[in-house]
């Protein structure tokens, strides 16, 4: 990461010490079965010389100098670090034999053996002055609790920095994570925790016993952004050279410098750079210090089986960047950092190479494989050349995208195919990428993508997609009086909300007298639905398994409660189900004043649930009900978990909700207001969480207790309350790396495997118009920017991220080549370009993505365009329609204008089908305010719509926001043209028939006429008509009214 790599620039490599504190070295295999032995591994590095002492008498209590010791009668033992160099931290050192002749994988062991007991065995680790005299613990392992070896006075703590198994067991292997992504104290609590151990105790010789042996199935290293991730340069003096030789590298950017010390260059987890004109090579499954890893092993739910998912590859996490060559021969390849191949830059593999991570690869770059090429997990690939692979193209899970404007050429011939495992599909692949096939027998392509570009994450605060987010219902979007086509207003009883999810989840009240009322002007200024406890809505089954977790949000304010207990189904239920189904997961107010979980399960069994332990109140609120399958079902009020029960229950299919009311129960409903209701088909994880609680928050001015992240949307920052979305890590580890929410820019973190713990990135916007402004720009090199802006709050580094804009919906005619992130750190605006602006901006699609950008705390940022012959939209800063006598009256103004030829005004019946009314010139280019108006001389009685279709001299258009007018047929009726010389129209937006119009003389007596419809007008045309003063009647139920009219 940017900030941490400038503090470990200065000292070229990770510091060298001897470990003194304890949790620093970490048991992580126990064997003792056959030839007893055991393995630990260094969090830290390790000076040459350095001793490390074991011994498996038991410590007495007492503390080290006022009477602690060792009992006698069994064995001790010492390691010693002779190899001449550092053992660099992540290292695991192997001792076998311990009993009868020791060996080391690392080092040399002297001064005495050590036989391990299969039952009440406990092994210590400390520093000493020998075997039997520690000055400091460094951790313990019992096989069966520490009650028949002390580790009191040690300062020592089972599941802190010792590890307590029960059982009696004669194998114990840690199987636990090996990347430290945060601290070497989170680390070593994560290999003391006993659930990260696999045990295995038979009759027979375990260690060879299948999984788990020793030593084959302990851990080969550790790595992680906890030791320090480092960037290595290919060095101008070699030009590059081996991977794991210490005279490739150097630490100077220029590539002058090195050879660095012997034993030294890039581990898994650090920054590599391939400089132009440099070479870079590995040949070895460890040659970046870390052992061999299969997909297959990897700890994601969504990678493999495919094929080769079970092949040990060189696998990299850190950021590689290449601007020479990097060369892979004799074995696969695995890469989960941020991956670029640059202009002009070369990534050749002998074999396969399988992304989990982000893989760029530029045009005129080279990029070939001589197997497969595998995209997998959550994998993003870019591909803007054109590569070439020498057997398949492989698509595993539904996670994993390609796009870019490139070209993948498969070489296999007719053994060529596109193969999509474990659910994937040809929609993961961006409609703008092809990929083709060379070779005797290629059948079916060349075939092109199908799916859109992805910006990130698109449910609420980033969190989720479709297939996850089950329904997202928002007051501020998709409430409708009808069937989804007039919009609600201000005490309308809403019959439709609509699904933000992507789902079409739309909840409907097809009952008049039931339906929730929408309310404007509500918390922090938004919308919400009304419910005064008979009124309710229902959306469709969520389609959510019984056999998994689920979190459900609820955000709302009652204003009055009647309780019921966890058992009954009594109270003002806020959420329940349609019909009396045996399942639950429902929310209500529980006696004793507290909000409940009520769950049952299909069967019937586990009624019950969870409270709160806040009390019932009428404030703002947010409630999340979650299901940890198998482990607890929880309550969070305002973002902060009040209260658990365990779940031992079966399954529990989530019913088709009834939000607002009770099943069946006449007014057992909410008394108040409802702003949104989401839901998951899975448990969100922590890091989920603590984004979700900031977009809340954020969105209706609420404060959180813990975690409060996103300051941006305070009024001293400017309010940057809109479409908060995020990303980061968790003190659990656990992470959410790409976001967009329901705004237009998506953020993905780069290096995944660099964040540490409690490191967030935040994003808010300040609800500016979607439209370019020549304003606050520098006007020589960007001549124009949106209008509206981005602010970020940022705890800890995130390290770099991919930027991405949709501007599929803002109209113009932007080019990429012309487009610039824009970023403020200053505060004082974007016409000094403090920060120089991004260019480069890849698209696939209508998304542009800027990389390797580095956003700070405070930041604002928006999007900039050096070109003005290729604009961002008019800048729009009203447009009204508004009754006027038998006119619709309408308005607008622009602040800014770029190559704008003219408006048309559209309307519609329906706000779906349009038709042109008038067309106003616009104004070129102009950078001051410019106003608009005309009318609609003939409109539509009733509701009907009108929009703006604005287009440019290149005929490129774009369309305003939809404004919506009612208009009483009695209102108007327009006869011309009047004089006439004998026809007359007709408008009053009726169908007329004949019999509606009639015409008389002075005298009260009917003129003959001949009447018909044409378009949207009644023609009359009288018959055998003098010149003089008429009488025009219009007749058509509730509307009577006469005209005068002239015939010259």
């Amino acid at each position: 990461m940017l900030k941490r790599l400038a503090f470990v620039f200065l000292f070229v490599v990770p510091s060298v010490g001897l470990a003194q504190t304890a949790g620093q070295v970490m048991f992580v295999g126990f064997n003792a079965d056959g030839n007893d032995g055991f393995s630990f591994v260094t969090l830290v590095d390790l000076a040459n010389a350095t001793n490390i002492r074991f011994n498996d008498n038991e410590w007495n209590g007492s503390p080290i100098g006022g009477g602690g010791a060792f009992n006698a009668g069994e064995g001790s033992m010492t390691w010693n670090n002779n190899t001449g160099n550092v053992i660099f931290a992540g290292t695991v050192i192997t001792v076998t034999n311990s009993a009868t002749t020791p060996a080391t994988t690392v080092g040399t062991i002297s001064a005495g053996t050590i036989a391990l007991d299969p039952g009440n065995e406990v092994l210590y680790m400390f520093i000493g002055t020998d075997a039997s005299t520690p000055t400091t613990f460094l951790s313990a392992i019992a096989n069966d609790t520490f009650a028949n070896g002390s580790i009191t006075n040690t300062g020592l703590t089972a599941g802190t920095n010792a590890i307590s198994i029960t059982g009696d067991e004669d194998v114990m292997v840690y199987t636990g994570s090996i990347n430290c992504t945060s601290t070497i104290a989170n680390c070593t609590t994560a290999i003391a925790t006993a659930t990260s151990w696999t045990t295995q105790d038979t009759g027979a010789d375990d260690s060879v016993n299948g999984f788990p042996d020793f030593p084959a199935d302990v851990p080969c290293n550790f790595f992680g952004a906890a030791f320090g991730v480092v960037t290595y340069y290919s060095r101008n003096a070699t030009s590059g050279g081996a991977w794991d030789s210490n005279t490739s590298w150097t630490t100077n950017s220029d590539g002058t410098g090195g050879p660095l010390a012997a034993g030294v260059w890039p581990r898994r987890h650090d920054r590599v750079v391939i400089l132009s004109g440099h070479t870079i090579t590995v040949n070895a499954t460890n040659d970046n210090k870390s052992c061999g890893v299969a997909p297959d092993d990897l700890p994601y739910s969504n990678v493999g089986a495919f094929t080769s998912s079970n092949i040990d590859m060189f696998y990299h996490t850190g950021d590689i960047s290449i601007s020479g060559t990097l060369t892979i021969t004799g074995i696969e390849m695995m890469i989960e950092g941020f991956t670029r191949v640059l202009a002009g830059g070369t990534f050749t593999l002998g074999s396969t190479l399988v992304n989990v991570g982000y893989l760029q690869a530029d045009a005129t770059s080279t990029f070939t494989m001589l197997d497969d090429l595998a995209l997998t997990g959550n994998s993003v690939t870019i591909i803007n050349t054109t590569s070439t692979s020498a057997d398949d193209l492989l698509i595993d899970f539904t996670d994993a995208t390609l796009c870019g404007t490139g070209v993948t050429n498969l070489l296999n011939g007719a053994g060529s195919q596109i193969t999509y495992t474990n659910g994937a599909s040809v929609n993961q692949i961006c409609s703008t990428f092809t990929i083709t096939c060379t070779g005797p027998g290629c059948s079916g392509f060349p075939v092109a993508g199908s799916g859109t570009p992805t910006t990130g994450n698109t449910g609420p605060g980033g969190v989720g997609v479709s297939q996850n987010n089950r329904i997202w219902l928002r007051a501020d979007r998709g409430t409708f009086t009808d069937a989804g086509t007039t919009p609600a207003t201000n005490l309308s009883a809403v019959r439709q909300w609509n699904d933000q999810s992507g789902n079409g989840n739309n909840a409907l009240q097809n009952t008049l007298a039931n339906r929730p009322i929408f309310r404007t002007g509500q918390d922090n200024g938004l919308p919400a639905l009304e419910f005064t406890g008979d009124l309710f809505i229902d959306p469709p089954s969520l389609g959510i398994s019984g056999a998994g977790g689920f979190s459900y949000f609820v955000v709302f304010r009652d204003t009055q409660t009647g309780l019921g207990a966890l058992t009954d189904g009594s109270g003002h239920f806020i959420l329940d189900r349609t019909t009396a189904t045996n399942p639950l997961v429902s929310l209500k107010p529980i006696t004793g004043s507290f909000y409940g979980f009520q769950k049952r399960t299909d069967g019937g069994g586990g009624l019950g649930g969870v409270l709160s332990s806040t009390s019932i109140n009428t404030n703002m609120k947010w409630i999340e009900m979650e299901r940890r399958r198998g482990v607890t079902y929880g309550l969070f009020y305002n973002g902060i978990l009040q209260n658990t029960i365990a779940d031992a229950d079966g399954d529990l299919t989530p019913p088709i909700p009834r939000i607002g009311r009770h099943a069946t129960t006449a007014n057992g409903g909410l008394r108040g207001f409802l702003h949104e209701f989401f839901v998951y088909s899975s448990t969100i994880n922590n890091a989920q969480r603590i984004i979700i609680n900031n977009y809340v928050a954020a969105k209706y001015g609420l404060a959180i207790a813990a975690n409060d992240l996103y300051t941006m949307d305070d009024p001293g920052n400017g309010n940057f309350d809109f479409d908060v979305a995020g990303v980061g890590q968790a003190a659990d580890n656990s992470n959410h790396l790409n976001a967009r929410g329901s705004g237009i820019v998506g953020i993905r973190v780069q290096s995944p495997t660099s964040l540490s713990s409690n490191e967030f990135l935040l994003w808010g916007h300040n609800n500016g118009l979607l439209v370019g402004s020549v304003g606050d720009v520098d006007g020589i090199i960007i001549q124009e920017r949106l209008s509206r802006i981005w602010r970020v709050s940022e705890t800890g580094d995130v390290g770099p991220v991919a930027v991405s804009f949709d501007v599929s919906g803002l109209g113009g005619s932007p080019l990429g080549p012309n487009l610039r992130l824009l970023i403020d750190r200053d505060g004082d605006g974007f016409a000094d370009n403090d920060v120089t602006p991004i260019g480069g901006g890849t698209f696939s699609g209508n998304i542009v993505t800027f990389i390797d950008v580095n956003l700070q705390n405070g930041d604002r940022f928006t999007l900039g365009n050096t070109n003005l012959s290729n604009p961002l939209p008019i800048e729009l800063i009203s447009f009204t329609a508004r009754p006027r006598e038998s006119e619709i009256q309408l308005d607008w103004s622009t602040a800014s204008e770029l190559n704008n030829d003219f408006f048309t005004v559209e309307r519609s019946r329906d706000a779906e089908q349009w038709e042109e009314v008038r067309i106003v010139q616009g104004a070129g280019t102009k950078s001051v305010r410019t106003d608009y108006q005309t009318t609609d001389d003939f409109p539509y009685p009733g509701v009907s719509y009108y929009r703006l279709k604005q287009t440019d001299f290149d005929g490129q258009f774009s369309f305003s926001q939809v404004r919506r007018v009612e208009m009483s047929a009695f209102e108007f009726i327009k006869v011309y043209p009047n004089p006439s010389s004998g026809v007359f129209n007709i408008a009053t937006g009726l169908e007329l028939q004949p019999e509606n119009v009639r015409i008389y003389d002075i005298m009260g007596r009917e003129i003959p006429a001949r009447v018909e419809r044409v378009g949207s007008i009644t023609r009359v045309q009288p018959e055998n008509i003098a010149s003089g003063i008429y009488i025009l009647r219009v007749s058509k139920g509730l509307l009577q009214e006469s005209v005068r009219i002239v015939i010259d």
